[in-house]
């Protein structure tokens, strides 16, 4: 969306990343461009008392467009999650590619723990160990008449851990 006045001013929009007004004649020579972020972006630029601009891990906004039952799990460098869950020395977590949208409706319970676990590559092969905190989704099997896990998310990164965390709270 953009609005155009033809007396003063070139185009001018109202998105936070398109053309921002400026009077006609002069340019934007010295003027420092931000570099172009996704909404969901964990590094966001800031800028300091100097003028220059950083990057800061902030935490995510994640429950934005999350219908009312549902929690949304974002994809990134510190989210692993694995299907089959056997014990805490042999299971491992492998990256999560694309974000999660958990029906928790579907879940019987959930558990959380804290530790050392093993992270794997996309093939799901011993890459390395890392302490972090792991959310376990809990299923129960009528024909076997048990509780078992379904679905493990291992964070490295505490803040998306709690961000998720806060997002189970206002369910």
């Amino acid at each position: 969306m953009a609005f155009y006045n033809n007396q003063d001013f070139s185009c001018t929009s109202v998105f936070r990343h398109e053309k921002t007004m400026m009077p006609l004649g002069e340019t934007n020579l010295g003027v420092q461009k931000k570099r172009r972020l996704d909404e969901d972006a964990y590094f966001q630029m800031k800028e300091n008392r100097n003028g220059y601009f950083t990057e800061d891990i902030e935490p995510p906004v994640i429950k934005k467009h999350c219908p009312k039952n549902f929690i949304k799990v974002p994809a990134n460098q510190w989210t692993f999650h694995t299907d089959e869950w056997k014990n805490k020395q042999t299971t491992i977590h492998s990256p999560l590619c694309g974000d999660v949208m958990i029906n928790m409706q579907m879940v019987e319970q959930i558990s959380f723990e804290t530790g050392t676990f093993h992270i794997g590559n996309d093939q799901n092969i011993y890459k390395e160990t890392a302490e972090g905190q792991v959310i376990h989704l809990w299923k129960y099997d009528a024909t076997i008449k048990k509780l078992y896990i379904y679905r493990s998310f291992l964070f490295t990164n505490t803040q998306i851990y709690e961000a998720i965390q806060k997002q189970l709270e206002e369910l």
